[in-house]
């Protein structure tokens, strides 16, 4: 059920929140769905998540324009795969892809000098609280058996990230 409440340091618009009674059920709190039969325009969202940074704006900690967060269970997951974000590209039995397809896009966008100090100073992503080390997520072993690659595109250049299947 959703609500719309106020209280004195959070303002919040749209609150969408349950709490989950019946086992084995599937769901989600919140859908957007957007349905075309004509071609759109240079851009269109199903939503949107957007944070104006005004002059005086600013944070003291993290600030994003859309967050994500999985609590885990502290118990033992029998199964199924936990994520923090699904992202799902559905292709149709007459899909024809072409080289400006992905799973993710991203881009700096605005005032060129701004753009420059972001490109000088700034980070594709950034890890924390992952330790480095032997056979780690972030791992500190160069592979020698390098069999396969992760093609990325920069400014419409394809890059390879190189994957092996051993750590070391």
């Amino acid at each position: 059920m959703g609500n719309i409440q106020e209280d004195s340091l959070v303002l919040k618009q749209l609150v969408v929140e349950t709490t989950e009674k019946t086992a084995g059920r599937t769901g989600r709190n919140a859908f957007f769905s957007s349905k075309s039969n004509v071609e759109l325009g240079g851009w269109f969202n199903a939503s949107k998540s957007y944070v104006d940074l005004l002059a005086t704006g600013g944070v003291a900690g993290l600030l994003s324009a859309h967050c994500m967060e999985l609590k885990l269970p502290s118990t033992v997951q029998a199964g199924g795969h936990l994520t923090v974000a699904e992202h799902e590209l559905v292709c149709a039995a007459s899909t024809t892809v072409n080289s400006n397809i992905s799973f993710q896009w991203f881009q700096v966008s605005g005032d060129a000098t701004a753009k420059t100090d972001f490109n000088l100073k700034g980070s594709f992503f950034e890890l924390t609280g992952m330790e480095v080390g032997a056979n780690n997520i972030f791992a500190n072993e160069t592979p020698s058996g390098i069999t396969h690659s992760l093609r990325i595109k920069i400014d419409d250049v394809n890059y390879y990230i190189p994957l092996s299947t051993t750590a070391t």
